[in-house]
């Protein structure tokens, strides 16, 4: 309320959800996490700490889900939350590989860390439930999310932009606004 023309089309940003009947800030940011304006659930790549807490308080649709896809998810970048809901909702497996491709020191984005290199390696990182879901996943991402802070002089703006790989070194821009 009030009405609005409806796209018929694939969205374009995520915040799109939310003109869809039914979908209320708590569901799309999760509860007590409402936002004001497009902001990310969180960094893409979360430690131990955070997936226990996910499994405490439920996350919202943002943390999960995109507008772009390539129907397959990075197993390498993946939020815990998204593996174990690809995995039916098993967070002890979602636990698991992110332990692994942590490392051994458990941290992730340090010098120890063990992703996959490839789709071969996938498994290694599932587990004995691999076969079942390796199809699910990938080790590499298509389509990204970019946030620029410009500056000139006193004046400063912050822009969005969701970017697709096209090729090794290609890239096309899908969205580019002002936040």
């Amino acid at each position: 309320d009030p009405p609005y023309r409806a796209k018929n089309g694939p969205i374009d940003d995520i915040r799109e959800l939310l003109l869809i009947r039914g979908v209320t800030p708590d569901l799309f940011w999760g509860p007590g996490q409402q936002k004001t304006r497009f902001e990310e659930g969180g960094p893409s790549r979360l430690g131990r700490s955070n997936l226990e807490d996910s499994e405490q308080s439920p996350v919202g649709l943002v943390s999960i889900f995109g507008a772009l896809s390539s129907g397959r998810v990075n197993i390498n970048t993946a939020r815990p939350e998204v593996i174990a809901l690809l995995l039916g909702g098993d967070h002890s497996l979602a636990r698991q590989v992110v332990n692994i491709r942590s490392g051994s020191d458990g941290i992730e984005g340090t010098e120890d860390d063990q992703p996959a290199r490839g789709g071969g390696e996938i498994p290694r990182l599932l587990g004995p439930a691999g076969p079942g879901f390796q199809q699910m996943f990938t080790t590499q991402s298509l389509s990204f999310h970019v946030r620029v802070l410009a500056e000139l002089g006193p004046a400063k703006r912050r822009f969005v932009g969701f970017i697709r790989r096209t090729g090794a070194r290609d890239y096309q821009t899908l969205l580019f606004r002002e936040e």
